[in-house]
C-alpha cells in the first residue's frame, strides 16, 4: 500500500504523512527541497531559484523519490508530486486556506506573519511554475486532480480526524 498526500505550502502533509505512517505501520517518506538544500549548504529560498534555473535538480529529486519509494513497495508519501510521479493506491489532497497555511509557516520557520505569507506564496508559485515548465502538470488547474481519491479541508480538522477519515478509507 502506498498514499500519497499532496497539498499546497503548510497545508499539513507531513503532518498527516507522519500520523498515517504510524498509524498504519507504513515507511514515511518525507522528501523535501528543504532537506537538499541543507545539503548544499544554502537556503531553501536560494535552492527554490536554483531549481528554477536548472530543471536537472528538479528531475534528480523526483527520480529519487520514485526509485526509493518502488524499491520499498510501501509507505506513506508526503510531497508536492509525489501522487503523479508514483505509482500509488491512494491520492489524498490537503487543501487549506491561505491565511491558515501563513499562519502554520509562521510558526514552523519562526517568521513574521508578513514574512510567512511572502514565503508561502513565493514557494507555491515557484513549484506551480517549474511543474508546469517540467512536467506539464498545472497544480491550480482543478483537472490535475481528477484521478485523486480523497480531498480534504486540513483547517477544519485535526490530523486526528484527517487521519481517521484516510484509515477508513484505505480500509474500504
Amino acid at each position: 500500500m502506498i498514499i500519497a498526500i499532496a497539498g499546497f505550502t503548510a497545508s499539513g502533509k507531513t503532518s498527516l504523512g507522519k500520523a498515517l505512517s504510524q498509524r498504519l505501520s507504513l515507511p514515511l517518506f518525507a522528501f523535501s527541497f528543504k532537506d537538499w538544500a541543507k545539503k548544499e549548504g544554502i537556503s531553501e529560498r536560494a535552492f527554490l531559484h536554483k531549481a528554477e534555473n536548472d530543471p536537472n535538480i528538479d528531475l534528480a529529486f523526483d527520480k529519487y523519490q520514485k526509485e526509493v519509494v518502488e524499491e520499498k513497495g510501501e509507505g506513506v508519501v508526503t510531497t508536492w508530486i509525489g501522487a503523479w510521479m508514483i505509482d500509488v493506491d491512494v491520492r489524498v489532497f490537503l487543501n487549506c486556506p491561505l491565511d491558515v497555511r501563513v499562519e502554520r509557516a509562521a510558526q514552523r520557520e519562526h517568521l513574521t506573519l508578513q514574512q510567512a505569507r511572502e514565503y508561502v506564496l513565493e514557494k507555491d508559485d515557484n513549484n506551480v511554475r517549474r511543474y508546469k515548465r517540467l512536467y506539464n502538470l498545472d497544480l491550480r488547474d482543478v483537472r490535475s486532480y481528477e484521478h485523486f481519491d480523497m480531498f480534504l479541508n486540513s483547517s477544519l480538522l485535526s490530523i486526528e480526524e484527517l487521519t481517521e477519515l484516510v484509515v477508513n478509507y484505505v480500509k474500504r
